[in-house]
């Protein structure tokens, strides 16, 4: 067995210890992970994160923070705060780890370089999925850890969405109608690309700043070399990459409609 089924395997045999796993689902998002390399990147933040070290060596010595984790530019959008208000920001906290704050960026940046076109509009849903530790948490081999999902969500800093809630083990959010995938590919043509990527990471900040290191955090990255999160996210692109087609070649397509 290749190290990457290897890294699958165990995964999912540790989630099926957190919560009911649906066996269908888990070939299907198989199947789902052929599609293109950022719907990839999105279902093996288990993956990343066991072998973070690897492409971001540098980045493990900085101050762990209350972090997003499996942090991409699809886990951002909208919904409306207990006042009725618009918001803006990351909407998807499943991840949400204490762990150094230079990973929700680089792997920010990884998902930027990746992203491609998305799906039309879909109508208003409700989204429930069950509540387990994060995937950080099975990737640093902790034998107890509990779900920050929560912590993050209604952190210092965060507008919290009253529709957004946690019971009975699962997690139950409504999806806000007419809602779409952000397609970068547009927002590239019409030069706003950078202008976005740095309210994502304004946004991550803000998460990160709710742990109350920030100072600590600045002055490590004064430390830090100039080039150091374009490194780290072009090595991180490229294990994904390669993990990517070694996947195409290891899982055989079931239904073309999938990819």
């Amino acid at each position: 067995m290749t190290p990457l089924m290897q890294d699958v395997s165990r995964y999912e045999d540790w989630l099926r210890r957190q919560c009911d796993v649906v066996e269908a689902d888990l070939n299907y998002k198989h199947q789902r992970m052929l599609k293109g390399p950022h719907t990839f990147l999105r279902a093996t933040y288990f993956r990343w994160a066991k072998r973070v070290k690897y492409f971001a060596a540098n980045c493990l010595e900085a101050p762990s923070v209350l972090a997003v984790g499996d942090c991409h530019v699809e886990n951002f959008g909208t919904w409306r705060d207990g006042e009725a208000r618009q918001v803006w920001g990351v909407n998807d906290f499943d991840d949400a780890a204490v762990m150094p704050y230079t990973l929700d960026l680089v792997r920010l940046a990884t998902s930027a370089t990746l992203a491609q076109k998305r799906e039309a509009p879909a109508p208003e849903v409700r989204e429930a999925k069950a509540l387990v530790p994060s995937s950080w948490d099975w990737a640093r081999e902790r034998k107890s850890a509990t779900s920050r999902f929560i912590s993050v969500a209604t952190g210092a800093y965060r507008s919290p969405d009253p529709f957004l809630h946690v019971t009975g083990g699962f997690i139950l959010r409504r999806v806000a109608p007419e809602s779409r995938k952000l397609d970068l590919e547009d927002v590239t043509k019409a030069g706003r690309g950078p202008h976005l990527l740095k309210a994502m990471g304004h946004d991550v900040g803000s998460i990160h700043a709710a742990h109350n290191r920030t100072p600590e955090v600045l002055e490590h990255l004064r430390h830090m070399p100039t080039r150091w999160l374009v490194d780290c996210a072009e090595r991180s692109t490229a294990f994904v990459l390669e993990d990517f087609n070694a996947w195409r070649n290891l899982v055989p397509v079931d239904d073309p409609r999938h990819r």
